[in-house]
């Protein structure tokens, strides 16, 4: 039997109502002008559509501040399947250059139960985390 690849769909900010993953839906909302916000486990997405950039920040990050072009990276499409909650990045034209990563939405099935977490040196050097 043959497997299938997920489908994924190239979307604007939008198109991302007709998914389900529009303003209201959690993790994903519509920012400023031509921009959509995407929340992923550890990192907070910004879409600029408008200028075909995009820019990656930590989690909690405050957003109302504006951020310089050199923060900024080009992108050429974005895909989104609204089924997984992963999204695809392509970073150049051929699509041979990709980023993926996933919605969070608790519970999510990407960081729970093992989150990520901040260890110090101490615990490190005495093993913690290890199982």
């Amino acid at each position: 039997m043959d497997m299938i690849a997920p489908v994924m769909a190239e979307v604007s900010a939008q198109e991302l109502e007709g998914f389900g993953l529009g303003s209201i839906g959690a993790g994903t909302r519509l920012g400023s002008g031509n921009q959509l916000i995407i929340e992923s486990c550890n990192s907070t997405w910004l879409f600029d559509h408008d200028k075909s950039r995009f820019r990656r920040v930590p989690r909690g990050t405050p957003l109302d501040l504006p951020a310089p072009d050199a923060e900024w990276q080009r992108f050429y499409r974005l895909e989104v399947d609204p089924d997984t909650d992963a999204f695809l990045v392509h970073l150049n034209e051929s699509g041979s250059r990709l980023l993926r990563s996933f919605r969070h939405r608790p519970p999510c099935q990407q960081c729970e139960p093992h989150g990520t977490v901040e260890l110090s040196l101490e615990a490190i050097r005495q093993g913690a985390g290890d199982d």
